[in-house]
Order: C-alpha cells, then sequence, then structure tokens
C-alpha cells in the first residue's frame, strides 16, 4: 500500500492505499484506507473503510466502516447504506438516504428518511420520516420533527447540550489552504 497526496483523484474500480490526503476523491468501487483519510470531498460508490476519515463533504453509497469515525461537514449515506463508527458533524449536516443503518451521530441538523435505524443521535435539529427506528437516545437543543411510526427506544428530550462527540484524528488534518 502506499502513501497518497493529490489535489484530485478518480478510480472506476477500486483504491487501496495506506493513507491519503487529497482535496477531491471519487471511486466508483470499494476505497480502503489502512490508516486516516483526510480530504475535502470524498465520494464513494461502494465500500469505505479506514481508521477515521476528516473531510468537508462524505458521499458514501454502500458502506462505511471507520472504526474513529467520520468528521465531515456534510456526511451522506445512501439508500440502503451501513455506517459503522460514529458519524461527526456537529455544525453540519448528516444525511441518512432511505432505509440506511448508523451507529452514534453527532450532526447540526439530521435527515433521516423512510425506516432508517441509528443507536443513538445527538442533534440541534432533526427530521425523522416515517418507520424509523433510534434504538437508544435522541438528545436535541432546537428542533425535532418525527414521521408516523417513528419509534425511539431511548431517552428522547430537548437537552441545553448536547454530549461532546468524540475528537478528530489529528494527523493528517485537511486544510484549505
Amino acid at each position: 500500500a502506499y502513501r497518497v497526496k493529490a489535489s484530485e483523484l478518480s478510480v472506476g474500480g477500486s483504491l487501496r492505499v495506506e493513507e491519503l490526503e487529497a482535496e477531491e476523491v471519487s471511486v466508483g468501487g470499494e476505497m480502503l484506507v489502512e490508516d486516516a483519510l483526510a480530504v475535502g470531498e470524498v465520494s464513494v460508490g461502494g465500500l469505505l473503510r479506514c481508521d477515521q476519515i476528516e473531510a468537508k463533504e462524505v458521499s458514501v453509497g454502500g458502506e462505511i466502516e471507520a472504526r474513529n469515525g467520520v468528521c465531515a461537514d456534510y456526511i451522506e449515506l445512501g439508500r440502503g447504506g451501513r455506517a459503522r463508527g460514529p458519524l461527526v458533524a456537529p455544525g453540519g449536516e448528516v444525511l441518512l438516504r432511505e432505509g440506511a443503518r448508523a451507529e452514534d451521530i453527532y450532526a447540526g441538523f439530521l435527515e433521516a428518511e423512510e425506516e432508517c435505524r441509528m443507536r443513538n443521535a445527538y442533534v440541534k435539529r432533526a427530521v425523522l420520516w416515517d418507520d424509523c427506528v433510534v434504538l437508544g437516545d435522541l438528545l436535541y437543543t432546537d428542533q425535532v420533527k418525527l414521521g408516523e411510526g417513528v419509534r425511539i427506544l431511548g431517552d428522547y428530550r430537548k437537552v441545553e447540550k448536547l454530549p461532546t462527540p468524540p475528537t478528530c484524528h489529528q494527523q493528517p488534518r485537511y486544510t484549505t489552504s
């Protein structure tokens, strides 16, 4: 595996690297990064696996496996997609497409389309469409709108302060300069 630095990287199939730092990455298949991924924008059609992702925007159609989490301003998980590891966008947005599954979510705004499942959500604002399930807690500071058949199995309440999200990895750190 290799350490890769690039401004723009586009791969039709699969990409396997040790570490990747880039402004824009697009991978049609699967992307396996052994260590950390630091990018401006990343779009993966299939599987994205790495230790930690730090980015401005992350869009994955299939599955995200990031043991130490995804830290981004915008995170989108595709229809029926799965995320392992926390999704962290405290000042930004997390979008779960229909039927997506996630673990812990920290977001300024969370939108979960129909039949999504998540372990916990700690948000300023959220919209959960019909038949979503929160297996644990849904804590919020501003406003939540719930569709029909939404189930929250843990604590559901407005709070003054949200729990502190996991700290993002310090190296490498994506910068726009």
